[in-house]
């Protein structure tokens, strides 16, 4: 048992031919508009393609929103994402208080559970979208919640003011988050509309079916909808190490598919969608804004 939740199991993970061959797919075309080799990372590669039900070109519009309208608009780049240093863990130390460890949901999706809290700015916003970013795939860490979607909750008992919860809204909208359940707590009929409002403002749901998941309760009732297992320790749920530890373990037991390294160049594909341009020859490859 890790933290109060079963172990992820000995063998390696056994990914689909389809599933395989999308991801590939994937990082063949990103590599070929000049995407640099470090923005291909294999974690992030397996996420977004499963994430998108490994429709390759889905995947490659919501990476390119990931490279230029998440990590660029911050001044990050992937590697900042996985920096894991006594430095690293320093500057992230006072930015995990929205995000909690959860357990899985009783069809075993990881439950991603969010919160407000506080009314001060963050002072750092880079900081607290690697983060958000780190916390994000160690929820995806799993072959199950990679294919199934995770369980969202969000509580808004201590509403989350200022920046912080502007950059909720940037993160997840940048994010190729499948919530299957979305489970809001800590509203009342009073303030519902004004939740649900702000959730597709923010672009965090594009579908309406989407949006009809969001289920206003309260907590006892959560506690019978997905199991007293998979609350988060400072909701009376199944004790589990702090949530950068919780992190940590599970981006280090992400389910790998081992794939060769990249290459590089070759002939550049055509467009995928009016929304996915190629790369100009006169601009640097490096640069993932001119994705």
């Amino acid at each position: 048992m890790v933290g109060g939740q079963a172990a992820l199991p000995d063998k390696p993970p056994t990914y689909t031919p389809e599933e395989v061959l999308a991801v590939k797919a994937v990082r063949r075309a990103l590599a070929a508009w000049g995407v640099p080799k470090g923005s291909l990372g294999e974690k992030e590669m397996i996420v977004f393609t499963l994430n998108s039900k490994c429709n390759v070109e889905d995947t490659l519009n919501r990476y390119r929103s990931y490279l230029k309208g998440l990590l660029d608009e911050f001044e990050l780049n992937p590697d900042d994402i996985w920096a894991d240093d006594a430095t690293a863990q320093e500057q992230l130390a006072e930015h995990w208080s929205l995000l909690h460890p959860a357990g899985t949901d009783r069809e075993g999706r990881q439950v991603m559970w969010l919160s407000g809290g506080g009314s001060g700015d963050i002072e750092v916003p880079d900081r607290h979208i690697r983060a958000c970013c780190r916390y994000f795939y160690a929820v995806h860490a799993d072959l199950l919640t990679l294919r199934k979607g995770v369980t969202l909750v969000i509580d808004t008992t201590e509403k989350t003011l200022g920046i912080a919860r502007k950059l909720q809204a940037v993160w997840q909208k940048n994010l190729p988050l499948r919530p299957q359940n979305i489970y809001i707590i800590g509203t009342n009929p009073i303030t519902r509309p004004l939740v649900n409002a702000f959730i597709a403002v923010a672009s965090l749901f594009l579908k309406k079916k989407v949006i009809s998941r969001i289920k206003h309760v309260d907590q006892r009732t959560l506690v019978n909808i997905l199991g007293p297992a998979s609350l988060p320790p400072q909701y009376g749920g199944t004790p589990r190490p702090p949530v950068d530890q919780w992190v940590r373990q599970r981006i280090a037991d992400f389910p790998l598919m081992h794939l060769p390294e990249p290459a590089m160049g070759g002939p550049k594909p055509a467009p995928l969608s009016p929304k996915l341009p190629p790369l100009e020859p006169s601009k640097p490859p490096s640069n993932v804004m001119d994705l």
